[in-house]
């Protein structure tokens, strides 16, 4: 088995918090960067290439996975990342109209960009002539980040209503955006699968040149990973999801792929664009969920087959015998309680657990009631002490 990595106050940097109108962020007091959020200077968006450049040098940097990450606003990302940031300040122009896709990294934004596309032009387009068919759903709903003017230029020229994408955490979102009153739809995903997914596509992107799985899952796991830390990008929209459920809708990819048509149902009326009863007789929910099917979208993806299917198990198999399934999911528990005690999404991954009822239910006020909530605690705290102890004792 690999060493594992020393762990340090740099991966975790600082906490996310969210107010009723926004987010604000508490750095870690023992930050030893230029700032508390990793930013030494105010970068304005109509700073010249060289300008921005310079900014992103002077940025607190580490070594990732496969190339250096740099500190900006709480968040690791790729250098790339955060120059496309600062371009789109004033770059891209957001309309009223616009719904923004969000997702990490390899958690379901192809399908989510499929499934939102499709319904939003099921008038336009006829499922047996449909772009889908031959396109890949990255080319018809281009990211907000792409790092090219002509991205840029494209989306300006799409009709309305635009779906643009994004991999930013919420709190990242230019003024514009945050704004002008667009909806926004989030899906995550159970943390180990988001891992071994992202981990291999980066291994296959840079062939080879990337830091084996033990290592990566302890940077993951410790919030060091590009758009990460992993736990603090999904609650900004979570959070936000409660505080506005008018405005933004959390999706779980895993309830997704249980139950497709129900959710492609829920996202076309957040979308305004409901199923009419004629629709759902006609089984118009059940052709988008067939024209987006994983094994479609695998045909037209870059990724090799069955890449849509990979299941979190296969950490196991490259980790080796020295750790079961069980301790791999302990691990992740008991991380991820730790760091939502005091928020009480204790049931925001997890599945089967009686006294943990969804957290987006279909309750207006999507609120945990008081007394489950305690014994969501109680539990969290407990997790988190067996976990010490079982670790310790490893």
């Amino acid at each position: 088995m690999q060493p594992r990595v020393q762990r340090t106050h740099e991966s975790r940097v600082g906490r996310v918090s969210c107010m009723r109108g926004g987010f604000s962020h508490r750095p870690n007091a023992n930050q030893t960067t230029t700032n508390c959020t990793g930013t030494p200077r105010a970068a304005s968006a109509t700073d010249s290439s060289s300008d921005r450049s310079h900014f992103i040098s002077k940025l607190p940097a580490r070594e990732g996975w496969s190339e250096p990450l740099v500190l900006y606003k709480n968040y690791w990302f790729r250098p790339y990342f955060v120059d496309s940031r600062l371009r789109i300040e004033n770059g891209f122009k957001p309309r009223p109209e616009d719904a923004i896709l969000a997702t990490n990294p390899k958690c379901g934004t192809t399908w989510l960009k499929a499934l939102a596309f499709t319904v939003i032009n099921r008038f336009r387009y006829d499922f047996g002539s449909h772009p889908l068919l031959f396109r890949h759903p990255q080319e018809v709903v281009p990211s907000i980040e792409a790092p090219s003017h002509e991205n840029l230029t494209y989306l300006e020229n799409l009709p309305s209503p635009r779906l643009p994408a994004t991999h930013m955490p919420l709190s990242l979102f230019p003024k514009s955006i945050a704004n002008c009153g667009c909806l926004v739809v989030y899906i995550c995903r159970d943390p180990k699968d988001a891992f071994v997914s992202r981990w291999h596509f980066d291994n296959k992107m840079h062939r080879g040149h990337c830091v084996d799985m033990e290592t990566a899952f302890d940077m993951f796991t410790e919030g060091f990973s590009s758009n990460g830390p992993f736990w603090d990008h999904c609650l900004e929209y979570w959070r936000e999801s409660i505080a506005k459920p008018d405005k933004v809708l959390f999706l779980k990819y895993e309830d997704m792929t249980l139950e497709p048509t129900k959710y492609v149902i829920r996202l076309a009326t957040f979308l305004g664009v409901p199923f009419s009863i004629k629709e759902i007789e006609d089984g118009i929910p059940e052709e988008v969920v067939r024209l987006c099917s994983f094994e479609k979208l695998s045909s037209l993806s870059t990724n090799q087959p069955g890449e849509f299917a990979r299941l979190g198990n296969i950490v196991i198999e490259i980790l080796g015998k020295e750790r079961s399934s069980e301790e791999l999911a302990f691990v992740f528990r008991r991380r991820r309680r730790f760091l939502f005690l005091l928020i009480d999404v204790d049931a925001l991954f997890l599945r089967g657990d009686a006294d943990s009822p969804d957290v987006v239910a279909d309750s207006p006020t999507h609120r945990t009631p008081a007394h489950r909530r305690g014994a969501a605690t109680t539990r969290a705290a407990t997790a988190c002490k067996d976990g010490e102890q079982q670790m310790q004792s490893q």
